[in-house]
């Protein structure tokens, strides 16, 4: 495929992008998508978009725009979808790749915590991975999905009570916000 491109220097700058960042937003696509090939086909249709569009401009944070453009691609190819094809991953503390590493508890217990993330809205979802999967503050996720930090506080607000019935726990043994 033939990419014609408006900048020449788009080419360098994508470049460096997918070298310095692109196992983060590999892995920040596999969280959302569950799937390291959906993550992997996400960030390559990403940067794809960037060349075709051209990010010469050096005021551009291009690893910044590159993660918002990672998240709304899993959003726009949610949108066709009734349901995911994978589960999404939360937990921090395996590292990406390495599931058959785990005891079977931890696997039963992520399948869980799958499910019960299948339940809640597209949005809601991303805006808890970028949470507690991303690191990400309030203001940094609204800029990421495009809302205003309210939005991102109410709806992680709503969406932690269903997370919580949904696993069957009490309403203050699945506090994530204590481990910040």
């Amino acid at each position: 495929m033939t990419v014609e491109l408006e900048h020449p220097d788009t080419v360098h700058r994508v470049e460096e992008l997918a070298r310095d960042h692109g196992q983060a937003l590999v892995a920040l696509a596999y969280v959302l998508t569950g799937d390291a090939e959906d993550a992997q086909d996400c960030v390559q249709s990403v940067l794809l978009r960037l060349l075709k569009r051209g990010v010469a401009e050096p005021k551009i944070d291009l690893p910044s725009y590159a993660r918002k453009a990672v998240v709304n691609e899993f959003i726009d190819r949610n949108r066709a979808r009734v349901r995911l094809r994978r589960a999404l991953v939360l937990m921090r503390a395996t590292p990406l790749g390495h599931l058959e590493d785990q005891p079977d508890t931890q696997l039963a217990e992520r399948d869980r915590i799958v499910r019960a993330l299948r339940s809640l809205p597209t949005r809601a979802r991303a805006m808890l991975v970028l949470r507690y999967y991303g690191g990400l503050h309030d203001a940094e996720i609204a800029e990421v999905l495009e809302c205003a930090p309210g939005t991102v506080r109410s709806q992680i607000s709503r969406a932690m009570p269903k997370l919580r019935a949904q696993l069957g726990e009490p309403s203050d043994a699945l506090d994530l916000e204590k481990e910040e």
